[in-house]
């Protein structure tokens, strides 16, 4: 499944990666800043970009579930 969180770099967003790599799960985030993502994974797709912005969100969707 392909899988996108908003809010990947707080600590309920940081879980829900967590689990989601665990489960074998394509994950996508959308985060202002990668720098905060620590995790290195071939099934983890980072996009830079802004909740808030319409086409940030829509560039994100692309492919999920």
């Amino acid at each position: 499944m392909n899988i996108l969180i908003l809010g990947a770099t707080g600590r309920v967003g940081g879980q829900l990666v967590i689990y989601g790599l665990q489960d074998n799960h394509h994950v996508t985030v959308l985060v202002r800043t990668p720098e905060k993502i620590a995790i290195n994974n071939a099934n983890l797709t980072i996009i830079q970009g802004n909740v808030l912005n319409k086409d940030d969100i829509v560039r994100a969707m692309h492919g999920i579930d």
